[in-house]
């Protein structure tokens, strides 16, 4: 019998482990891999290419699953004390069946930050790190995690052969950074949005429009019918 996909989150994050460049980034590049590091301030921030980024609340806020009704302090807490669903897909899927997700769409979360790289190898490399561990996280809940890989916008012909990459592992959905142009100055998505067609990769920026609109026609190909909504998983997950 096939799912029904009634409430989905098209705007979920993951919390990317910091042991995620070790185990999955190509080794001749896992010594420029982006670190969690100890700011002036006392806040944790990404070191990525000898920039230090993040908000002025640091990157522990960013799975302060709670922060807005004050059950944590996101200013204080660490990364790592995140949500362990951001980390575990396992967790996750009891945090959705509480507040009554049928699926979720998942963006990276220190993956945002990858747009401020500007060597196009090394974006690169991020990029196929990044969705070699999605992949896994996603993979013992097929019909309810769907991952949305992140490409390297530094280089269209990168880009290109990322999602032929996913295309080939059926992966379905890619991110174009909208960080892109404001980070580096440079802006490059009209060649790879025209080839997202050809493998059948959906590329898109609306979020909640595109995303829920492609988990509704896989819904309604199984023959069931879908409403997707937002949910209280904004809360839960960002």
């Amino acid at each position: 019998m096939a799912r029904a996909y009634n409430v989905i989150d098209s705007d979920g994050h993951i919390l990317e482990p910091l042991t995620l460049w070790n185990d999955y980034m190509d080794p001749a590049f896992r010594s420029r891999a982006p670190k969690l590091v100890i700011d002036k301030d006392g806040k944790e921030r990404l070191l990525v290419e000898e920039q230090v980024l993040g908000s002025q609340q640091g990157m522990g806020g960013i799975g302060g699953v709670g922060a807005r009704q004050g059950v944590v302090s996101a200013e204080t807490m660490s990364y790592e004390e995140g949500r362990p669903g951001g980390f575990d897909p396992h967790k996750r899927i009891p945090d959705m069946d509480l507040d009554g997700i049928d699926a979720a769409f998942l963006y990276p979360s220190m993956g945002l930050f990858a747009g401020a790289v500007h060597d196009p190898e090394l974006a690169a490399a991020l990029c196929r790190a990044y969705n070699r561990w999605l992949a896994d996280y996603c993979k013992p809940y097929p019909d309810r995690l769907f991952g949305i890989a992140m490409l390297p916008m530094q280089s269209i012909d990168h880009a290109i052969a990322e999602m032929r990459l996913r295309a080939a592992i059926s992966v379905s959905v890619a991110a174009l950074s909208g960080q892109i142009r404001t980070m580096t100055g440079n802006c490059t998505t009209r060649p790879t949005t025209r080839y997202g067609a050809r493998p059948r990769i959906s590329t898109f920026r609306s979020a909640f429009t595109r995303a829920a609109t492609a988990a509704c026609r896989r819904s309604a190909s199984t023959g069931s019918k879908a409403a997707a909504r937002s949910t209280s998983s904004r809360t839960r997950w960002k």
